[in-house]
């Protein structure tokens, strides 16, 4: 008799604490972040700015390499000028991949940070995206696009 009381406080305790465990999972919707994020938004103003530099050059290159083969220039000549626009873009190119790859980076790197102090002021223990839950769950969404706009 006293083993199965002992089960049933038990169980209700297990099930007690289970529902407790659903209060402190909080979620994050990533794609809200990106689009209201100031910081996504400098990034793509300036990684922006980069591509249109970029294109201005990559479009005089073009032109130079049309007047060439206009010209009637041989195809020694004009694979010397591809190779010469070529290298000559390729740091842009790497340039422009590198911004990308290191804010990606950044940018996770902070929203996890900041993920995880408006999770402690909430009393939040989980953090998760929103894509992985069906149900339930504290919004942590608009807290952490506040702190990240407010840096």
């Amino acid at each position: 008799m006293k083993l199965k009381t002992l089960l049933t406080i038990l169980c209700a305790i297990i099930l007690s604490t289970g529902t407790n465990f659903a209060d402190s999972i909080g979620i994050v919707d990533m794609e809200k972040i990106f689009i209201e994020s100031k910081m996504v938004k400098n990034f793509e103003k300036n990684i922006n700015q980069k591509r249109e530099d970029y294109k201005e050059t990559f479009e005089k290159k073009q032109e130079k390499l049309e007047k060439a083969r206009e010209k009637g220039k041989s195809e020694e000549d004009i694979q010397e000028l591809i190779t010469s626009i070529e290298e000559e873009l390729r740091p842009m190119q790497e340039d422009i991949a590198k911004l990308e790859g290191g804010f990606q980076q950044t940018l996770l790197f902070t929203i996890q940070e900041t993920a995880k102090n408006v999770a402690k002021e909430y009393g939040i223990d989980v953090v998760m995206d929103k894509r992985a839950i069906f149900h339930g769950g504290f919004d942590l969404t608009n807290f952490i696009i506040q702190k990240l706009n407010d840096e």
